[in-house]
């Protein structure tokens, strides 16, 4: 990659996708906030955790 006249480096290439990522993440945090709370997508880690502990003690 450094064909180029001026080269490619690696400080500005993690800064570009860093700044990236976080807008990215700040427009979904923005787009999430303004859906009802009772209409978001979440996961319920304590009823997953709770079914793959029965489904070990099933197999006791």
């Amino acid at each position: 990659l450094n064909y180029t006249p001026f080269g490619i480096r690696l400080s500005p290439v993690l800064i570009v996708l860093s700044v990236f990522t976080i807008s990215l993440a700040l427009g979904a945090y923005v787009r999430r906030s303004m859906i009802p709370e009772e209409d978001r997508f979440r996961v319920e880690i304590g009823r997953l955790f709770k079914s793959i502990k029965e489904s070990f003690n099933q197999l006791k």
